[in-house]
């Protein structure tokens, strides 16, 4: 190897060692490290935000399918008509055998209703809440219950008994349109 060789060889060695050591490669690496960060953290959030949608739906289509089950039942069984007999006071009593675990759906995924949205939680609270109230006055131990609180119907001429048949009939009125609502939109999403 003569001297001219050497030296063009350790010069373009310099060169190789000026570009890797030089600070468009301090900038490539920090550019692909931030690259790479905001790859991993992009699929983190997407696949976050899949699942989150996914329950979301899962836990909505659950709600609507016990809603409207509830609904056809009050509808078919003629709840309401069986309350207005009691407010005209052509009944003085009412009892219906409800299960415990009646409204199992809702009772066990209330803690995840802010998936929904505020104005769709707020209403769903809402009908299980007035439903809920008309299933404690007509099982054992409620107002209107055959075999629950004995009112004597000619002292007080049933007034109480009267009201609570008035409140229940106007509490699944609104239960229903809120059930229709909510089923209504639950098909549009």
């Amino acid at each position: 190897m003569d001297e001219e060789m050497a030296s063009q060889l350790m010069t373009q060695m310099a060169e190789i060692q000026a570009s890797v050591d030089g600070p468009s490669t301090g900038w490539f690496t920090v550019g692909a490290a931030v690259i790479g960060f905001m790859a991993a953290m992009l699929s983190t959030v997407l696949v976050e935000y899949l699942k989150r949608r996914h329950e979301t739906r899962i836990l909505r289509a659950s709600l609507m399918a016990e809603i409207s089950a509830m609904a056809e039942i009050i509808r078919s069984r003629r709840y309401i008509q069986a309350l207005q007999d009691g407010a005209e006071m052509r009944r003085f009593r009412l009892g219906v055998n409800v299960p415990d675990d009646y409204f199992i759906v809702y009772k066990s995924n209330t803690a995840r209703l802010g998936l929904l949205s505020a104005h769709e939680a707020k209403r769903i609270v809402r009908l299980y809440h007035l439903v809920e109230s008309v299933v404690q006055d007509v099982t054992p131990g409620g107002v209107l219950h055959k075999g629950g609180v004995v009112h004597d119907v000619a002292a007080t001429g049933g007034g109480e008994v009267q009201e609570a048949f008035k409140q229940d009939v106007k509490f699944l009125e609104d239960a229903l349109q809120l059930a229709d609502e909510l089923v209504g939109e639950s098909g549009a999403k």
